[in-house]
């Protein structure tokens, strides 16, 4: 995914370009940095830490609140029969309602029902197949590259209620043992999707990260 994005912006025209990922997209991220650092020339990431800390990490409390990263990771099609079996909005609305730490309540009907839209069993075998690549390849090339520090100029940002408390305290100190150049940071007083909860919040810290 990472190369994909190379692909896009040199199709775009661009060699060099900033970046900001969530949750995901924060690893798509990370790795970009890692592999093409010259092209690169800020970064932001949001609400993820790095995917070797936390199969590294792991706790009683984070396998029963963060299951779905053991299940989607196994086999195919076996979560993937799994999960068809209940309707998209039952899956959907639990499994984000648990991860946001917050609830649901601030996305529109109109939001909702377009991820319902968008949750078909393609889609579906897509994430999974995600997921399954965190805990194989992906930790693999994050193994060999653990003591690798990204050097551009990085932004975190997180919500200081998307995750258990231990969790929220200890994400700067983990990032910076992957990251030589934090600028900026801030613990959002909201859940795990920080972007559709205080989308002000975030652009206030693009406009000022981005354009300095």
């Amino acid at each position: 995914m990472a190369r994909d994005l190379i692909e896009v912006m040199e199709q775009l025209g661009y060699q060099r370009f900033m970046i900001a990922g969530h949750d995901r997209g924060g690893r798509t991220t990370h790795r970009l940095c890692l592999d093409q650092p010259n092209r690169i020339i800020k970064a932001c990431i949001m609400d993820v830490v790095p995917n070797y800390h936390v199969w590294t990490n792991i706790t009683k409390n984070w396998v029963i609140r963060t299951w779905h990263w053991g299940f989607m990771a196994q086999p195919e099609p076996f979560p993937e029969r799994l999960i068809s079996a209940v309707p998209a909005e039952y899956f959907l609305k639990s499994r984000m309602a648990i991860r946001g730490g917050t609830g649901v309540g601030f996305l529109t009907d109109t939001a909702i029902n377009e991820y319902i839209r968008c949750y078909t069993l393609k889609t579906v075998t897509g994430s999974w197949r995600d997921y399954r690549a965190t805990a194989t390849c992906d930790f693999e090339m994050d193994t060999a590259d653990k003591d690798k520090k990204i050097d551009m100029p990085l932004l975190l940002l997180w919500g200081a209620r998307g995750q258990p408390p231990e969790r929220a305290k200890e994400f700067l100190d983990v990032w910076r043992r992957y990251a030589s150049n934090i600028v900026a940071h801030e613990a959002i007083e909201c859940g795990h999707y920080i972007q559709e909860e205080m989308p002000d919040k975030v652009i206030q810290h693009f406009t000022s990260f981005f354009k300095a």
